[in-house]
């Protein structure tokens, strides 16, 4: 099966707006229609106690600020803020007035309700839980873009989402009262949706971080979240809805309907992660088949690479050795356009040469496997300067004791030579310096080659490890030395950066495992 890609979920990106408008539309119609004073059947769901003026209240500002969180806007971040900060404090006075004792008179601020809610005590105030939910939802809104706050807002998130389906699934199951502690007794079924539905927004609120970068993601997690969660979210709510059925209908106990709940998800829980293991079982296998064809593909591009690169190498060499004597022999007797024409064969056969080598370099870096030793860099890269032999004007320091690494010496001291080979072979500076330095990070070793040359201009370094590619005019400059020595640093586990600023000079680094 073809997994859908990242393109298909972004509506989902939209989701905050779409629900906080949603909340903000219910909410305008319940305060308009307490403004007429309409009867509660005609405000509310049919059947239902209606939401009260302040609930409507903290929903239509809870709804703005969601709506408004999801867009780039400084102004309107700051609009989205404020609406929080009001649904918060609105729902924290209400708190504190249930828990005081104390009334602040926010219940009839807005309008006048001489009628409690079914289970309340006091007219027009909204539930506590309602309240609660209210102020840890502006709360969440409030802390969800500072630095560290998006997965505590997020925490705070899923248990509004939590007290809200709990009071929804009080209506759903007909369940009476579900708390009995004085005025605990739910909250409205309109406030629970609505709730639900903000709280849904929430969580796509940052689409690219997150929950929501999880759930839309085309990885094996992405793909294993959105196929398990309808399953563990709606299947519990119809086994619970079954065995109370019974129950109710005097058809069986409640211990032979707990029972029959606890045998129903043992067996449906089952068969769904057996489903889910056989599909990841099947991308496993099919991952495994497509990791060994690109494999093939690999070695045979660079078995290819190799023999064409020494089937050239042969005639270049004839074509270069042959004018280099006719050069030799001839030379003197030809007029300068004719001496000019036989040096640039002469260059360009040379040039041909060095990419040729440099191609087939680059297809043995990587392959062939030597035996590990203990290898003191420190003498390495001696050994390697003393075979560049830059000239007079370039000096090569090592800043500090490198390391004695257990490494593939040949393969090293080529990574060593190639960039210090750059370095010295690019230098434009009267008084060149290169210095070579070591430091340890998160268990690896990394190494940092910085020189004063001309430096490498910002737009092509994102390609500067690419085969073929050069942005110098250099003769001896083939567009293959980095590729290889990436390729090298890659085969031994690390990974190659650079960092240069134009006229500055370039920082290379690259890290190798300790062991």
């Amino acid at each position: 099966m073809k997994e859908k890609s990242p393109s298909f979920f972004r509506p989902l990106e939209y989701l905050p707006y779409i629900c906080g408008c949603a909340a903000i539309l219910f909410a305008w119609y319940v305060l308009f229609g307490r403004f007429r004073h309409w009867p509660d059947e005609d405000i509310g769901l049919p059947g239902f106690s209606p939401m009260k003026a302040n609930t409507a209240l903290a929903m239509m500002f809870g709804g703005l600020s969601l709506a408004l969180s999801a867009q780039k806007n400084r102004r309107l971040f700051w609009i989205a803020k404020i609406s929080a900060a009001i649904c918060c404090i609105v729902g924290m006075l209400t708190l504190a007035e249930y828990i005081l004792g104390v009334d602040f008179k926010v219940d009839q601020a807005l309008i006048f309700d001489p009628y409690p809610a079914p289970g309340g005590l006091f007219p027009a105030r909204m539930m506590p839980f309602t309240a609660f939910n209210f102020f840890i939802f502006g709360l969440a809104l409030i802390v969800v873009d500072l630095p560290a706050g998006y997965w505590p807002a997020q925490c705070l998130n899923i248990a509004v989402l939590w007290i809200a389906v709990v009071g929804f699934m009080r209506y759903f199951y007909k369940i009476e009262a579900i708390y009995r502690i004085g005025v605990l007794s739910g909250m409205a079924a309109e406030s629970a949706i609505n709730m639900i539905l903000l709280c849904l927004g929430f969580l796509f609120v940052r689409p690219k971080e997150g929950v929501a970068a999880v759930l839309t993601a085309s990885t094996v997690g992405g793909l294993t979240a959105r196929k398990l969660l309808p399953s563990v979210i709606l299947m519990p709510v119809v086994l619970g809805w079954l065995p109370l059925i019974g129950v109710k209908g005097q058809y069986y106990t409640a211990e032979f309907g707990v029972m029959l709940l606890v045998v129903s998800i043992m067996v449906i829980f089952s068969i769904i992660i057996f489903l889910n293991a056989h599909y990841l079982d099947k991308l496993d296998r099919e991952r495994a088949v497509a990791e060994k064809e690109l494999a093939d593909m690999n070695r045979e591009l660079n078995d290819f690479a190799y023999v064409v690169a020494h089937d050239l190498k042969a005639p270049v060499t004839a074509i270069q050795t042959l004018t280099s004597w006719i050069d030799a022999d001839y030379g003197r007797q030809f007029n300068p356009k004719s001496q000019e024409q036989v040096q640039l064969i002469l260059s360009n056969a040379k040039h041909m040469r060095n990419m040729i080598d440099g191609i087939l370099d680059y297809s043995k870096a990587g392959r062939s496997k030597e035996q590990k030793q203990l290898v003191d860099l420190n003498e390495l890269v001696v050994d390697v300067t003393r075979l560049l032999c830059p000239p007079a004007s370039i000096q090569i320091n090592v800043e500090n004791k490198l390391p004695v690494l257990p490494c593939e010496k040949v393969r090293v001291s080529q990574i060593f030579q190639n960039l210090l080979g750059n370095a010295v072979k690019f230098m434009d500076k009267a008084e060149g310096l290169i210095c070579v330095s070591s430091s340890e990070h998160n268990g690896d070793y990394q190494f940092e080659i910085r020189d004063n040359g001309p430096g490498i201009p910002q737009e092509v370094q994102e390609r500067a490890f690419h085969i073929f590619h050069t942005y110098s005019s250099h003769p001896d400059s083939t567009g293959l030395g980095l590729s290889i020595t990436k390729k090298m640093v890659e085969s031994m586990g690390g990974k190659i950066w650079l960092r240069s600023q134009p006229g500055q000079g370039a920082a290379f680094f690259f890290t190798l495992p300790r062991n």
